[in-house]
């Protein structure tokens, strides 16, 4: 079982290639569609993890063209954990992964007190249980993939932010906007949706 989540964005264009094939297929944990989006600095996030995992991560780095993410796990427990994390406005996450007893009480540990708070990020939370996942996987194989990579190679054009996919290129920043472009190359759409434009 997947969840796909696209928060506060809108889709650009007509896929050609489904998503949801390309995690199965390639027996994904988590794809994303931006990395690093936003850090955290928090001793206390480290200490989480530790209790969690017996280990915590210091930093995560991206490979060459993102095939995939990599941590580094701190020396010790007083270490500051500064990670970067996965853009929280799209990506597809494997349930049965998120849904593992260890991750679901690192999870609740990590939100603690503090459950409708920022503080607490959605990013954070989708980021540490796939690369603690990963970790424990045979090495080599990717189960972490940026979608624009070159291992899951999609390009979704999900505008957030004025751009597409978390990249550089740019995008119509307005829904109505987006919608007149949108409907010059995706067949029927202005007819199933303009009443809401």
């Amino acid at each position: 079982m997947f969840l796909i989540l696209i928060y506060s964005a809108l889709v650009g264009r007509e896929w050609d290639r489904d998503p949801m094939k390309v995690m199965i297929e390639k027996e994904l944990i988590l794809l994303f569609a931006a990395f690093p989006y936003g850090i955290i600095r928090d001793k206390a996030v480290g200490d989480k993890m530790h209790k969690n995992y017996n280990k915590s991560i210091c930093t995560i780095l991206a490979t060459a063209k993102a095939l995939t993410l990599y941590p580094y796990f701190c020396d010790s427990s007083s270490q500051i954990a500064k990670i970067a994390q996965v853009g929280g406005f799209h990506h597809i996450t494997s349930l049965d992964v998120y849904r593992k007893p260890i991750h679901q009480q690192f999870l609740k540990d990590f939100v603690g007190d503090y459950r409708f708070s920022r503080r607490s990020d959605d990013q954070i939370a989708v980021t540490i249980p796939a690369i603690m996942e990963q970790s424990t996987m045979e090495a080599g194989i990717p189960r972490i993939a940026e979608q624009r990579g070159t291992f899951a190679n999609l390009t979704l054009h999900i505008s957030h932010h004025g751009r597409f996919d978390g990249k550089r290129e740019r995008s119509p920043v307005r829904a109505e906007a987006m919608f007149d472009k949108m409907k010059k190359t995706w067949p029927g759409l202005d007819e199933r949706c303009r009443r809401f434009y």
